[in-house]
């Protein structure tokens, strides 16, 4: 009798203490965002007004690593090959794949890269084939607008680029972006960001001209920018990425705002609401991500994402907080957004130069 009784305490205590674990992982996570758009704001401080490139084209490195000495990780930023340099002989320096970048993340350890609610933390292997890590996954993205963030676009699908997208204003993916899950039926102006893609021009092909291109401030946007205000701009938000997904491969590999593919995770948009059940999307002509439904069905996949055949990202912020997603706005304020907001006011706060005056409910 005293063991049943003890065995309905325990069953009536358990879900309030899975509620109030979780509800100090939430904090924690806000705490994570906090430093975030804290770091940003503190680099901007130290260069003039400029926030950290989004990501250097796809193959160098992204805010991830800009922000570190603004962190308390100056350490991991000294041991890395950060700054471009045209050198004349081997793998260029600045790149994710640098033999001096993978060993500096390898064991790295950021604790605010981490949501504790996300599932484990898994690393990327070089292959199948070795047991070298090349760096952690990362539960955060910055906003790259409200539509998507890439390069090469296909006009002839509804794309446009805009003569910006070099210095990185307008999401470095601006005009329209066409809906392929509605039809087509809704496309919207990009509306500015304050972070994108620096991509490489045509007449980049030499290292020393790469240099030139990758210099700052090119590819950084001032806090002035978010003439729709900091308060209404986010910077930062969750994502998440499957637990299986270890190695580099077109047919397993989670990318999603991850340290060691450089731009091709390091954003988010707007576009959809949080968790939303239409798929990320990779668009990269390889795997970015690959979590498709069994049945054809995305709304039964937890983390649903596909590779598209254009060549742009576009990925939501997702958590595994109940009923939203915690996100860092330019002000530096933290707030919880419900699955549920409304459309007409997500989008906009993705924006930094909507023009709309929106504010979170």
């Amino acid at each position: 009798m005293v063991i049943a009784i003890i065995g309905i305490l325990i069953s009536l205590l358990l879900p309030a203490v899975q509620a109030a674990r979780e509800a100090a992982r939430r904090m924690q996570c806000s705490n994570n965002l906090k430093q975030l758009g804290l770091a940003a704001h503190t680099h901007a401080d130290a260069n003039r007004s400029y926030l950290p490139c989004g990501a250097r084209d796809w193959n160098f490195l992204s805010w991830s690593t800009f922000i570190l000495p603004y962190i308390e990780q100056q350490a991991l930023h000294s041991a890395m090959l950060v700054p471009y340099t045209a050198n004349t002989s081997g793998t260029e320096e600045g790149r994710y794949d640098h033999a001096t970048n993978l060993t500096a993340w390898h064991d790295a350890n950021v604790n605010c890269y981490s949501c504790p609610s996300s599932e484990k933390n898994v690393r990327y292997s070089a292959s199948p084939a070795t047991t070298i890590n090349q760096g952690p996954k990362v539960s955060y993205a910055a906003c790259c607008g409200q539509t998507a963030v890439g390069l090469g676009i296909d006009a002839g699908a509804g794309f446009a680029e805009d003569a910006t997208r070099m210095n990185c204003w307008l999401s470095n993916f601006s005009g329209k972006w066409t809906d392929e899950f509605g039809g087509g039926a809704d496309r919207i102006d990009a509306r500015g960001a304050l972070f994108g893609l620096l991509g490489l021009g045509a007449a980049d092909t030499t290292r020393p001209l790469r240099q030139i291109r990758f210099t700052p401030p090119n590819g950084q946007v001032t806090l002035a920018k978010a003439t729709d205000g900091l308060s209404n701009t986010v910077m930062f938000s969750e994502v998440v990425q499957t637990t299986s997904d270890t190695s580099i491969s077109t047919t397993s590999s989670d990318f999603r705002a991850d340290t060691y593919r450089g731009g091709h995770g390091a954003f988010f948009s707007t576009y959809w609401e949080p968790n939303s059940k239409q798929p990320d999307n990779s668009g990269m002509g390889y795997s970015l991500c690959h979590h498709r439904p069994i049945d054809g069905t995305y709304e039964k996949v937890k983390y649903p994402c596909w590779t598209f055949s254009l060549y742009y990202v576009q990925i939501s912020a997702r958590s595994n907080h109940t009923g939203g997603a915690n996100a860092a706005l330019g002000d530096g304020s933290v707030h919880f957004i419900s699955d549920s907001i409304s459309r007409a006011i997500w989008r906009p706060l993705g924006a930094a130069a909507s023009g709309l005056s929106v504010s979170i409910p």
